[in-house]
Order: structure tokens, then sequence, then C-alpha cells
């Protein structure tokens, strides 16, 4: 069989890899048993030739269907990050930590993933950033400490600002909420209760800001921590007993997770 030669040539079938889908790889394999073998010899192999592969692009396809970009977002100037690793050589990638697919850092996971950008019309004002959290379906303001004229990084040039700055409130809303800093979101004990940060005991709780993560963490808390809670049961779970210890930054973003996988949490 010629494609069996072929695929028994390492530097060959690495070649053809490299320009593959994670489908298409799998279709190969499924020709026939002498072609699955050939692919894939031995345990080890499996992750080395997934690793060949580019980003497949389905974080951004997920994050299309589940984001609404609201017409702030839609202006002619705005500019959208939401293009693949395997189109930008630049972009980090690594294997989900799960399916083991190459995953580019647009199509991993984000607590807060910068979407777009509008570029500042004059030299005295700054960027307009605006994203998504998780895979809430509203998009909100992203400000960075400049825009609030504190101290802390001033991005001039125009690359994704993910998991940073202060979140505002979503675009849809009339609502006035005092902007969240990502980073206090992000290590926010859990096991303290509700998620909940802002001081003013006259807010709404939670507010349009924080209700975005909540479908994430409440449903965690419950369902979700196992190894947190070291309970394999979501029926043995006894609040007074076991209390979920995590933050967002270490159960999101401190492994590399697609956001198919994390969808499928």
């Amino acid at each position: 069989c010629p494609l069996l030669r072929v695929v028994e040539q390492y530097g060959l079938l690495v070649s053809i890899v490299s320009n593959l889908t994670p489908e298409d790889l799998f279709s190969l394999a499924a020709a026939s048993k002498s072609i699955y073998k050939a692919i894939f010899s031995g345990k080890a192999s499996m992750p080395n030739i997934l690793s060949k592969m580019p980003c497949a692009g389905r974080g951004l396809h997920i994050r299309r269907i589940n984001h609404v970009r609201s017409p702030v977002t839609l202006r002619p100037r705005c500019l959208g990050f939401d293009i693949c690793g395997a189109m930008r050589g630049t972009v980090e990638t690594h294997p989900c930590v799960k399916c083991q697919l190459n995953t580019c850092d647009e199509c991993r996971i984000h607590c807060v993933f910068n979407s777009t950008v509008e570029p500042e019309e004059e030299p005295d004002e700054l960027p307009t950033y605006s994203g998504f959290v998780l895979l809430s379906p509203h998009d909100m303001g992203i400000l960075t400490p400049a825009h609030l004229m504190l101290p802390g990084e001033n991005p001039k040039t125009l690359v994704p600002y993910h998991d940073k700055g202060f979140l505002d409130s979503p675009w849809i809303t009339t609502e006035f909420v005092n902007p969240e800093s990502v980073d206090e979101i992000l290590d926010f004990d859990l096991a303290r209760g509700p998620l909940r940060l802002a001081n003013d005991s006259n807010a709404r709780h939670p507010s349009s800001i924080i209700k975005a993560f909540w479908h994430y963490t409440e449903e965690r808390k419950l369902k979700m921590c196992d190894d947190c809670r070291e309970v394999q049961q979501v029926g043995d779970f006894h609040p007074q007993q076991h209390k979920c210890a995590c933050t967002l930054r270490e159960h999101v973003l401190g492994q590399w997770t697609c956001v198919e996988c994390f969808q499928k949490e």
C-alpha cells in the first residue's frame, strides 16, 4: 500500500501531520489497522504526533458561537484579537492538559478574554479594550491601570490584554458599577463564600461584573471540586465538613486547558 509506506517514514508522517486537523489525522489512522499502527506505534507516539499538529482553532470557533459582541465593539475602528495561533506564529501554543491537542493562547480558556481593542484617536488617549468572562455571552470593558490613573502597565502596543487590568460593566447594561480588579477576582479564595469584591453595601449583589463568573464559581463549589474537597460523589458533600479552597487563577489559568475541554466540564 503506497499510503502505508509513506506514513511508515517518520519525516514524511510529521510533514503530513503538521498540515492536518485532529479529525483528518484520526480519519487517516482509521483507514486500516496497519496505517493506525504505523501512526500510533506505541504509548508515547500519540502525544508525540499530536504535538506536531497546529492548533485547530476550536477554541475560537466555540467563542464565536457563545460570545455576542455589542454594538460598541462592532464599530469600524475596532480590531479583533480572535485570530488562531496557527495563523500567527508568534502566539504561544502548548498541548491541552486534558486532550493533549496543541492549543494556542487564543484557543485556551481565559478568565478574561480580551476580544477587541479600539485604538486611540489622539496621542493623549488610550486604547479601548473589551472582552468576555470565561464563556459568558456579553462583552464588557477592560481597563488598564492607566485608564484609572494608577501606576502600572500602560499597553500602547495593540496586543491581547488577557486576564489583566480591571473589568468595567457589560456594554449592554445601563447599571453603573465600580470597576473590579481582575487580579483580585482571580485570587479570591472561594472558600470564603460566594465571589464578591465590591465593598459598597448599597451595590446590588452580585454586580453585573461578578455575576458573569458565578455560573462557574458557584457551580464549581457544589459539583466540580472533587480534588479540593477530596469527595468523590456530589451526594457526599457536607458544607460544614468540606470547603473549596480554589482560586480561579489556580484552577483555570494554572493549567493550559483548551476551551473545548473547559466547556465539557
